[in-house]
């Protein structure tokens, strides 16, 4: 008798959940996230120097984009951009950067400017 009890309560859970999920799917029907809004100078090429440059004035103003495929999708899709992205350009006012195509050179000194700018946690 309990094991029948259980079971029921259990399929009434499930039907509760499922219900509760159709609602939302319903609810969330047709909704497209919000369009990015350029600024001015949005899609613009930076030259890796001024990126660097820039990155040393430890403003914030210069974004490791994280990854190729990010630094490429934001350039095609949110820029509405065609082609490969160039290493470094302005996106919301601030310079996004792809440091995996810098050079060794490059890239040493993004290591050294970056370990630099974090901000330091008093003991």
């Amino acid at each position: 008798m309990i094991d029948h009890a259980l079971a029921s309560t259990s399929k009434q859970a499930r039907t509760t959940s499922m219900n509760l999920i159709e609602a939302e799917n319903a609810r969330l029907a047709g909704w497209e996230p919000p369009r990015f809004r350029l600024q001015p100078g949005d899609g613009q090429a930076v030259a890796i120097d001024k990126t660097l440059a820039e990155l040393a004035k430890k403003n914030g103003n210069v974004l490791e984009s994280g990854s190729h495929e990010f630094h490429r999708n934001a350039w095609q899709n949110w820029l509405g951009k065609q082609g490969e992205p160039p290493v470094a350009f302005m996106l919301s006012g601030r310079i996004r950067i792809d440091i995996d195509r810098l050079t060794p050179r490059q890239l040493r000194t993004w290591i050294e400017l970056d370990k630099n700018s974090a901000p330091t946690a008093s003991l």
